[in-house]
């Protein structure tokens, strides 16, 4: 969330990911990249190299991205398909958008 908003937009999104939140959650993890995969899974952290897989956040790669975010939660099922059918607004209210739908 950003000033108290879902962020609607996927670029940014993966951008809060990169540079925010997976650098926070390694040094909560004192860089324990064993730990960040039990976390976040193997599809994010490469345990091996001792590092996040950064090339998942090219934009080209936004659906292995998704792939790899879901993969530690099985019971959320989703395909990017779904996810990309009903995009909002960069800047939409989900509050608008249910009094519109009313």
């Amino acid at each position: 969330m950003e000033s108290g908003k879902p962020i609607t937009d996927f670029l940014r999104f993966s951008r809060v990911l990169a540079e925010d939140i997976f650098p926070l959650l390694e040094e909560y993890c004192y860089e324990n990249y064993g730990m960040l995969r039990e976390l976040l899974g193997q599809g994010i952290v490469d345990e091996e190299n001792q590092r996040i897989r950064s090339e998942l956040f090219l934009p080209e790669r936004r659906d292995d991205l998704i792939q790899a975010l879901l993969a530690p939660f099985p019971e959320i099922g989703t395909s990017t398909a779904a996810i990309v059918a009903e995009p909002l607004e960069p800047d939409a209210d989900p509050e608008d958008a249910a009094e519109e739908n009313e």
